[in-house]
């Protein structure tokens, strides 16, 4: 992974100015651990013996440079998901890691990777696969609710300001969305609209609302009425590409949001979930 321990050690060279206490841990680490973990390659190795010759010159074994093979695709994934999990924790603010730096570090990764998978065609289709799992990731993440004074609150205004801007400076995450990235706009746009019109600084998540009977109303059978059960990782990846990207799960998404006037409920997000799912003929 030749991208990957170059942008190593450029992040390594980085970090020598930045005063001891404020250096990035996981950044010095990688940098210290490239070479090692990311490469076959092995330089020439010339080992002298004790023995002398007959002319009592020192005699010398010479083991030929190695070439670099290259790393298993399953540790290459295994270092990249580990680096969006740091990520994410940086930008939340939970440690105080470079994110841009982390960033850039696991751009050049999915760089050799996809470089690997040229030749191969169920590769390439896994790099393209686990590159737009990875921008899910990072979209789920802008969508996180924020607490407000004790609600729950998405504000869509400031999720498209940062969405724009993460599809700025990180080109794995435009390129992982695509031109779906224009559905995400329009959405978070739309969103925006319904909470201003209704006087709301966000969408507010409510436990309880518009859902079932509204579900009943448009038709919807009612294995399509679910709950979405409470806690942080409700909002996940599957129910963000449910109700945005989608297209059944979307324009029910805007319906119930509409309705709400600016609030949804988790039994709303859950017929989303499951309209969704339906339309691709699961039913899990």
């Amino acid at each position: 992974m030749p991208r990957t321990i170059t942008r190593a050690a450029e992040l390594g060279l980085e970090e020598e100015v930045i005063l001891p206490g404020f250096q990035s841990g996981p950044i010095k680490r990688a940098t210290a651990g490239a070479q090692r973990k990311l490469s076959t390659a092995k330089p020439e190795q010339v080992i002298k013996s004790p023995i002398l010759g007959a002319r009592g010159e020192s005699l010398k074994t010479v083991i030929p440079a190695q070439p670099d093979q290259g790393i298993p695709f399953e540790t290459a994934q295994a270092n990249f998901r580990r680096l969006g999990a740091r990520i994410r924790q940086a930008e939340r603010g939970i440690t105080m890691e470079d994110a841009g730096g982390l960033r850039t570090f696991r751009g050049a990764m999915m760089e050799d990777m996809e470089q690997a998978g040229e030749a191969f065609p169920m590769l390439k289709q896994a790099n393209a696969r686990f590159k737009r799992e990875a921008a899910i990731e990072d979209l789920t993440e802008l969508l996180q609710p924020r607490s407000v004074e004790g609600r729950d609150l998405i504000n869509p205004d400031a999720v498209l300001n940062s969405f724009r801007k993460l599809l700025r400076k990180d080109p794995l995450f435009s390129s992982g969305l695509g031109g779906d990235a224009k559905i995400v706009e329009a959405v978070l746009k739309e969103a925006a609209q319904t909470t201003n019109k209704a006087g709301r600084v966000g969408i507010a998540i409510a436990s309880s609302g518009i859902g079932g009977g509204l579900a009943y109303g448009m038709g919807l059978p009612p294995s399509m009425v679910g709950m979405v059960g409470a806690g942080s990782a409700w909002l996940g990846p599957e129910m963000v590409e449910a109700a945005i990207l989608n297209p059944v799960g979307r324009k029910l998404f805007l319906r119930f949001l509409e309705e709400g006037r600016g609030t949804i409920s988790r039994q709303a997000m859950g017929i989303v979930l499951n309209a969704a799912r339906a339309s691709q003929g699961r039913s899990d």
